[in-house]
Parts: structure tokens; sequence; C-alpha cells
């Protein structure tokens, strides 16, 4: 949809700005709003309630008593400094933040918390230690005030149109997350039941024992197709170990130079290596324990991403893993694509959850995780369902993709859509429905 500008406009003197409609005015955040300081409250110190605790990242958990009024603008002012969150009841911020209720505000407070996301707080700290927002420098930014009641027209102008694609946004990331539940259900069918002499998936019959299958002699797996075996992972491979943090930590990073794999790197889809941090030859050759060789699988086995999995092509050359990477190195009864995809089954995932929460742990170890059951169909067999997930997984991947690319142009229409509407390039009065 086009929108109309609005009728005249003057020079706002303010490059990012640029022109302005006539009859507003440009201003510094300081004579329009004052940030106040979030109190101090620990985890342990929170009675869960009804009201919301916030820190510099979002709401962090709940209390029984507020410290603003509703509603809230919270500002980062630590860590995730700049990060700008609204809240439409009483809140709590806590100690990390800044906050702006009505009592410190001579705006529209909805309008200032569109406005705010685009004065770039995050661009600058003055602080040595923990990265921090200075109120002063917040203070000195500009924005072009329009009178208030033009002001409370943006702001639903804003909320309705937001709203509107939040909801597309919502509706595609759920079309993401079942395709992601389609992949791994293929995977795990395929690895734990095999495919049918037309190459389709095989389907593990509902009455068992049946043709074709064989007990497998473990209560939990149950029925396995005949012809396929168990093994314990460790026998399965030549290494299992993982690499080494170099002392000196980001100190010793390059621009350039051997690969460092870290957990972030590590993804089901492929090696995301954007962000990928390089060592020197001579650190290199301190840590040959940890280098990974041409079909090695890598695996995650500590923190958040605990589980993650890929391979190692050697066309990508020399790299090395920290130690939050296991190497699981394939011994020849094994293809690397297919260990693979089963250390990325739902049915290899599951196991290392049950080993985690059997051992209270926030990672695996190498003696678990050399326990680990997979089930292992005849060469020739792995090589059929390598072929057969290598296309599967691609048609859903490159659906995932295009659904990702759709949601990238919604949000930065939505960003442009905010600019335009607060900077005064379009006039929202007329197209509020």
């Amino acid at each position: 949809m086009k929108y109309r500008p609005y009728p005249k406009y003057k020079p706002s003197g303010i490059d990012w700005i640029g022109d302005i409609p006539e009859g507003w005015e440009v201003r510094r955040l300081k004579f329009v709003a004052h940030m106040v300081y979030g109190n101090s409250l620990s985890a342990e110190d929170r009675i869960e309630e009804n009201i919301p605790v916030y820190g510099s990242n979002g709401q962090v958990g709940w209390h029984n008593v507020a410290i603003s009024k509703a509603p809230c603008i919270i500002v980062g002012r630590k860590g995730s400094y700049g990060k700008v969150n609204f809240c439409d009841t009483k809140c709590f911020p806590i100690d990390t933040t800044y906050f702006i209720d009505e009592r410190f505000a001579t705006v529209n407070l909805k309008w200032l918390f569109y406005i705010l996301q685009l004065l770039e707080l995050d661009k600058f700290s003055q602080d040595t230690g923990v990265p921090g927002l200075s109120r002063e420098y917040a203070y000195n930014k500009s924005l072009c005030l329009p009178p208030h009641i033009v002001q409370q027209q943006i702001a639903d102008f804003l909320d309705q149109k937001t709203a509107q694609i939040d909801e597309l946004i919502g509706k595609k990331e759920e079309m993401i997350n079942l395709l992601k539940e389609k992949r791994a259900a293929v995977i795990n069918q395929a690895v734990t039941c095999g495919l049918d002499e037309k190459g389709s998936l095989r389907q593990k019959p509902e009455n068992l024992p049946a043709s074709g299958w064989k007990p497998s002699g473990i209560d939990w797996i149950g029925d396995i197709p005949e012809g396929w075996e168990i093994f314990k992972l460790k026998y399965l491979t030549c290494k299992i170990g993982s690499g080494i943090t170099p002392k000196g930590g980001a100190t010793i990073y390059q621009s350039e130079g051997i690969p460092l794999l870290r957990s972030q790197n590590i993804h089901f889809d492929s090696l995301h290596l954007d962000d990928v941090v390089y060592i020197s030859e001579e650190i290199h050759s301190s840590m040959i324990v940890s280098e990974v060789q041409e079909g090695d699988v890598l695996f995650n086995i500590t923190g958040a991403s605990i589980g993650r999995c890929n391979y190692w092509e050697g066309k990508r050359g020399r790299a090395n893993v920290n130690q939050h990477v296991c190497i699981v190195r394939p011994s020849k009864k094994i293809l690397t694509k297919f260990l693979w995809f089963f250390l990325s089954s739902d049915y290899c995932q599951q196991q290392m959850l049950i080993t985690q929460e059997g051992s209270s742990r926030e990672g695996l170890n190498f003696k678990d995780f050399g326990c680990f059951t997979v089930i292992l169909s005849s060469k020739d067999l792995q090589i059929k369902i390598v072929d057969f997930l290598d296309k599967k997984t691609a048609e859903i991947d490159g659906l995932i993709h295009k659904i990702k690319d759709a949601i990238d142009k919604l949000r930065e229409y939505r960003s442009a859509l905010i600019t335009d509407a607060v900077t005064g390039k379009i006039d929202v009065r007329e197209v509020l429905t």
C-alpha cells in the first residue's frame, strides 16, 4: 500500500531525519523525557505474582511489587544496552535498565517507544567494562516532534500495522517449525526403519512381530529391520573427543588463519561460518589433537546448543574445534553422512536428553556419549538412505530458506514503515481504519 506524504515540508537540519512536515519541531530527547534508573532485584528476592520484571533484553520474571506506572518504556542500560521494550502494565525494571512512564515524559509514550528504536542507542558505549548506555549520550539524540494529536495518530497507526505484520511473521515462523518437525520425522524414520523396495520410507508395522522385522533385545527399542544391527557409538568410531580452547581466549583470535569452530558455528542445517574466528599456525600446531579431518562429525556437547551437529568436508581445508565441540570420527562401518543423520535424529537426541537428566549435568561426557545406541544397516543401504535424505532434506531446507527470506523482507518493511511514520515521510492521519 502506498501512503501519501504530508502537504508541506521544511528542513529539519538533521541528516538522518531529512525534511519534516510543517508544524513539527526538532528536539533533543532530554527535553521530552527523563530516563530513570531501574532498581536492584535479584532472582532470589522476587515474589512471583503478576508484576512483570524487565531486564535489558526484555522480561526476565515476575514480582509482587511495581516501581513504574502503566504503560512503561524500558531501555537497556547494561548488557543489551539501547534495546527498547514496551510494557502495557506497571512493571519492575531492574538496575540494568532505565525506564520512562507518564511521570517522566511530556510526549505520547507509545510514539516515543517507536522513535526510540531509530535513535541507535546501541551503537555507542562509554563504559570500558560492561558495555552500557550513557544517559547523556541518549539525551543528546535529536528527534522530530509532531503535535500531541499526531503523536497519538502515529502510535495508533503503527500499533495496527506492526500487529498485522507481526501476525504474518508469526504464521510464517509456525510454518518453519512445522517443516523442521517434518524434516526431523523423515530423518528419524529413515535411520531407524530404512527404505522399501521402491525407495520410499519404510513404515514400522503396528502389529509386531512381523515379517522383515526382528527383536532388538532392548525393550525401549523394540523390533528393528532384519539385517540391521545394534551397536554402541564407541564401536563405530575411531575417535570421540572434544577440542581445546587455546590459552588467551578471544585475545588470540585473528581475522584470518586456521578456522576455530565453536558451538555457535555448528547447526543441523549447515556449518555457519559467517562468524568463525581464526587462530595462527603456531597455535594450531600446539593443539593438533583438536584438528578436524575430512568426514568428522562435529557434535555440540555443552550449553544451550547441545546436540546440534554437522560434518566437516575436506575441501574446506584445515580447522580446529574448541572444548564445547566433540569430534566424532566414524570407522569404516558407518558413513559420515549416515552418522550425521543418525546423531541429528530424534532417536539420538532423546538419548542425549535422558543421559543429561540422569546425570544432572549440563553437558555430555565422552563415556556416556560413546554408549549411545546406534541402529545400523548395511553399507549399501546406508548409501541409499543418505541419498534419499539428501534429496528430502534439501527440499525442506529450500522451503525453509524461502520462508526465512520472506520473514526478512517483512521485518525490513516493518522497520521502514516505523521510520517513515515517525519522521513524517508518510501522512498516517487518514489511513487508520
